[in-house]
């Protein structure tokens, strides 16, 4: 299944997990778009697990640009589990995401909250 989610209640609470993995193309962006807009349902920041994510596109960046705005105007947090690496990084950087003059990289990390 190449979704999961679950909440987080080894550590807090109040995290909700969403695991991508796989193709997260645009052919399946309507899928990931309805998985995490449910998990922003729930209350709490959102984790995503994108380690799993072997094929990406900017449509998957969108989707986790558009939670985090949408966690950020309830006062929540939208962040990764890890680095982007693989797939995603390479989305990132094929959007200029990765470029220090269009969002600080650290913001994609676990340490930080997606700008």
């Amino acid at each position: 299944m190449p979704h999961d989610t679950n909440q987080d209640t080894a550590e807090n609470t109040s995290r909700q997990l969403v695991a991508l993995s796989g193709d997260q193309t645009v052919r399946q962006s309507a899928r990931t778009h309805a998985e995490i807009l449910s998990a922003l349902g729930a209350p709490g920041d959102l984790v995503l697990d994108c380690t799993g994510v072997t094929e990406a596109d900017l449509s998957l960046v969108q989707i986790i640009l558009a939670a985090h705005r949408s966690a950020r105007a309830d006062g929540r947090h939208v962040v990764l589990s890890a680095p982007p690496e693989g797939a995603l990084r390479n989305a990132l950087e094929r959007g200029g995401f990765l470029d220090l003059g269009a969002t600080d990289p650290a913001c994609w990390t676990s340490r930080g909250a997606v700008p």
